[in-house]
């Protein structure tokens, strides 16, 4: 799409040799987004200007049908069907829902409803959706249906602002980003949440000058009940973890309480171990992994080997990543052979390093490397981007089960946050670092 006038403000290329093959369109273009979908069983260009909505033939561009979306101003917009012929734009900070029908030959469009007012982010569904409203009413509805035994999150946005239900006493999150809770019928917090006994594992900060990344960052590391007291060397984990920056906590600790869990674990069904969380910078995410890798293997674990007595072995090591942070995880297993005997994944999320990622789980040699790989069936999408937390994870689970690997999976319908996460720190732990 072009900002341009006179008939270029939609454009189609052969892909293979970038030819030009066809320009419609005399509107403006602002940062909308154009996706193909499937209308009335026809694959259809759907393209958003800053006036209108229309949907064009893929192979000529000629305009199948057109309306005037009448949203004020450029805006950020994609299409998004959400029916077989019903298309939700979400034109920040506006929504509405059109839809396409085919009336004596030719295609019509009409509004089905439009919102400026309220809306559910969360992750229900993964997303920011409308809600209803009652005719002559100020109030909004959304159903839902979810599964027993699940949580959740969510929270209003009334205009641009973010708000926790007022209704709902149940919160989770820090103070600059609290959201309401929403447990199923049989859901019940993991005891590995509760309050730990008295006797307590310690976390001591490492701060990490990188040579090889030329930036500085504090490590949290976290020692047993009995480290002090004990000559053993001890299994360690790495958490590459968000957050973290400056001095507060990384996620895994402020929002996913690992250090609770450990204290309740460890000696129940989880041997004792060091556990590194290691703030995770966006350099490091893409197309920073090669680099961060390499100063895991270079850097931080000779230190960590020298500093505690951790058993400096891979088979003793493994390193966790949480979505966002998942990718460098997985990337510094494959980018580093003989690093790493144990690998956690939670969401994976791609990056633009895939194809050399999966070219080494699918070619490259096979590590001696366990796996514990989860997803959820209401994990993050981006449909703009065609992105699928839970997809890519199911996919990254049957490519490293036809090498071989040895593999744990756990598939769930919780929703997507640190609040559902956590829940599962005990699954994680005891699969890779079981009391034996």
């Amino acid at each position: 799409m072009s900002p341009k006038t006179g008939g270029r403000s939609i454009s189609g290329f052969d892909r293979r040799t970038g030819e030009l093959l066809w320009s419609t369109g005399d509107d403006m273009v602002g940062y909308q987004t154009l996706t193909v979908l499937t209308i009335g069983g026809r694959p259809q260009v759907v393209a958003v200007t800053n006036h209108r909505l229309l949907g064009l033939v893929p192979e000529t561009g000629q305009v199948l049908w057109q309306h005037e979306h009448a949203f004020r101003g450029e805006g950020i917009a994609y299409p998004l069907l959400v029916a077989e012929n019903r298309i939700l734009l979400n034109h920040i900070p506006e929504a509405a829902l059109f839809q396409v029908t085919r009336r004596d030959g030719k295609n019509a469009v009409e509004e089905v409803w439009r919102s400026e007012a309220l809306r559910t982010p969360g992750n229900m569904l993964a997303g920011e959706e409308p809600m209803h409203r009652i005719p002559g009413t100020d109030f909004y509805y959304r159903s839902l249906k979810l599964e027993p035994g699940t949580h959740f999150l969510y929270h209003f946005k009334i205009f641009e602002e973010f708000l926790p239900d007022p209704l709902n006493p149940r919160r989770f999150g820090s103070e600059e980003w609290e959201q309401s809770e929403l447990a199923m019928p049989g859901w019940e917090l993991p005891r590995h949440l509760s309050e730990p006994p008295a006797h307590r594992g310690r976390i001591e900060k490492l701060p990490w000058k990188s040579k090889i990344l030329d930036n500085e960052r504090q490590v949290r590391v976290y020692l047993p009940p009995g480290y002090d007291t004990s000559q053993e060397r001890y299994p360690l984990l790495l958490v590459a973890a968000g957050g973290g920056r400056g001095e507060s906590d990384p996620d895994a600790l402020a929002l996913g309480e690992m250090d609770h869990s450990l204290d309740y674990l460890i000696g129940k069904s989880v041997a004792p171990l060091v556990v590194a969380f290691v703030p995770i910078l966006w350099p490091d995410h893409n197309p920073g992994s090669p680099q961060f890798a390499k100063a895991l293997a270079e850097e931080l674990i000779p230190r960590i080997d020298e500093t505690y007595r951790t058993a400096a072995r891979p088979e003793a090591r493994g390193i966790m990543g949480v979505h966002d942070c998942s990718f460098a995880a997985l990337y510094a297993v494959f980018d580093q052979p003989g690093l790493f005997g144990k690998a956690a994944v939670v969401s994976f999320f791609q990056r633009d390093l895939r194809d050399e990622l999966t070219a080494r789980i699918e070619k490259g040699e096979k590590l001696e490397v366990d796996f514990y790989i989860e997803w959820s069936r209401h994990g993050w999408t981006d449909p703009v981007r065609g992105r699928d937390a839970g997809v890519d994870t199911r996919q990254l689970a049957e490519m490293l089960g036809k090498r071989g690997y040895r593999l744990h999976t756990v598939e769930v319908g919780d929703g997507f946050s640190w609040a559902s996460w956590r829940t599962r720190t005990a699954r994680i732990l005891e699969t890779l670092f079981p009391l034996k």
